[in-house]
């Protein structure tokens, strides 16, 4: 059914629910599981080669 899932993330309690459930699904069905982390308010320039701030 599943190959790929994507399951994003900004750490808070809210997300835990959702990651937890994506796991169980991805794990189910014998798919591969990306979690993207949102950062929110981070400034990263790649162009300089700048750290996050």
């Amino acid at each position: 059914m599943y190959r790929h899932i994507l399951v994003t993330s900004d750490g808070t309690l809210f997300s835990d629910p959702a990651l937890r459930h994506a796991a169980e699904l991805a794990r189910g069905v014998s798919a591969r599981l990306t979690v993207l982390h949102v950062v929110p308010d981070a400034h990263l320039d790649l162009s300089s080669g700048d750290e996050p701030e």
